[in-house]
C-alpha cells in the first residue's frame, strides 16, 4: 500500500514534466521568429519583451 502514492506521485509529475514540456516547446515554436525579429534590435526588443510581462 505504500508504493501507490510513490507510483501515483511519479504518474503526475511525470505527466507534468511532458506537459510542461509540450508547452515550451509551443511557445518555443511561436517566438522563434519573434526572437528572431527582435534580436537584430536588442534594446527595443528589450522594452517590448518587459512591457509584454
Amino acid at each position: 500500500m505504500t508504493q501507490k502514492p510513490l507510483l501515483f506521485g511519479a504518474i503526475l509529475s511525470y505527466a507534468g514534466l511532458t506537459a510542461i514540456g509540450q508547452i515550451v516547446q509551443l511557445l518555443l515554436l511561436s517566438s522563434s521568429t519573434f526572437f528572431m525579429h527582435e534580436l537584430a534590435d536588442p534594446v527595443r526588443g528589450a522594452n517590448d519583451l518587459w512591457f509584454d510581462l
